[in-house]
């Protein structure tokens, strides 16, 4: 029997699938014990994981995450976001089941936020078949890696279904897509517009550019956010902020849209009059230039994804903000 355990904090989903010899981990909130063979990140996170990877415990065990995210990774190393460690990071390929401890994985990239998220299928010697969705939705700009994985899963019976979700109403007016349909028609406007939002959401930033493009306006980063765009959309057309182009910003403040900037006004002694801040949720919406965007799986989408698998899970386990400890067998 094959025993899977849950846990939720504020560092993020972990599960752990146990059996009499062997234990792999997905994501980390807390140190693995010795007993764990196998570490499987759905995405990368500064945050969270380098803390938790530190440990010297985690010297030899295997850590499982995307090319990307070992991309990504590397290249906050190099601008010093990162100290680099001895870890023993490994690219599992997508779309390619591999053999693990006992177990086949078979990973899928991920309609998320993060730079190479993945989800997991997890299948034991008795073929039995779990699904993880990681941290993912389905309203966002990468649909057709969503309708990978439903295909995929829906070949074959399945014993859990694991979505990551924050499951509460919803409160988020915009998807990734439409928020550019809304911002299309403010940032036509002729001033100096500042633009606030994670920076995790690469694809969102490499979005507006082309946005931008459009409206003949130039996209102003600062130095980590326009290293990591050039490295992973190097088409994407931006202006480094710097001492040098802050001159030619004030000499035409309206032609530019400042993303992720700091301390605006005390670099350019002017105030912008369009400030737009892009996130998950606000606590208070009143301000209409805070702008909602969903990023996680939401109750109605919970219901729009279960619609669309034609086997229907014997367990079906939903982690929301609420979540708490659990554990379930199959």
């Amino acid at each position: 029997m094959t025993t899977i355990n849950l846990t939720k904090n504020s560092y993020g989903t972990q599960l752990k699938f146990e059996r009499s010899h062997s234990t792999i981990q997905f994501n980390v909130n807390t140190v693995p014990t010795e007993k764990v063979t196998a570490l499987f990140l759905t995405h990368f996170s500064i945050d969270a994981q380098e803390k938790i990877l530190s440990s010297k415990l985690m010297t030899d065990l295997p850590i499982y995450l995307s090319k990307e995210a070992f991309e990504l990774r590397q290249q906050l190393i190099l601008l010093g976001e990162l100290e680099k460690t001895q870890l023993n990071y490994k690219i599992i390929p997508v779309n390619i089941p591999v053999i693990i401890d006992g177990f086949t994985i078979t990973a899928f990239l991920s309609d998320s936020i993060h730079t190479g998220s993945l989800a997991f299928l997890i299948e034991d010697d008795n073929h039995r078949r779990a699904f993880f969705t990681g941290d993912t939705r389905l309203n966002g700009p990468h649909k057709k890696r969503t309708k990978k994985w439903i295909r995929y899963i829906n070949q074959s019976p399945l014993d859990a279904l694991i979505l990551d979700a924050n499951y509460e109403p919803n409160i988020n007016n915009y998807t990734e897509i439409t928020i550019l349909d809304h911002l299309n028609k403010q940032l036509k406007i002729n001033d100096l517009t500042t633009i606030t939002l994670p920076n995790e959401n690469l694809h969102l930033v490499y979005s507006l550019t082309v946005l931008a493009k459009k409206l003949d306006k130039i996209v102003v980063l600062n130095s980590k956010l326009n290293h990591l765009l050039a490295y992973f959309y190097p088409e994407s057309r931006t202006l480094l902020l710097d001492s040098s182009s802050i001159p030619v910003i004030k000499n035409n403040p309206a032609k530019y849209i400042l993303i992720n900037v700091k301390d605006v006004s005390d670099s350019f002694t002017i105030t912008p009059e369009n400030i737009y801040v892009l996130a998950d949720y606000f606590e208070d919406d009143k301000n209409k230039n805070a702008l909602s965007i969903s990023s996680h799986l939401s109750q109605l989408d919970v219901h729009d994804l279960l619609n669309r698998l034609s086997v229907s899970p014997k367990q079906l386990i939903v982690m929301d903000q609420n979540f708490t400890d659990n554990t379930v067998s199959y």
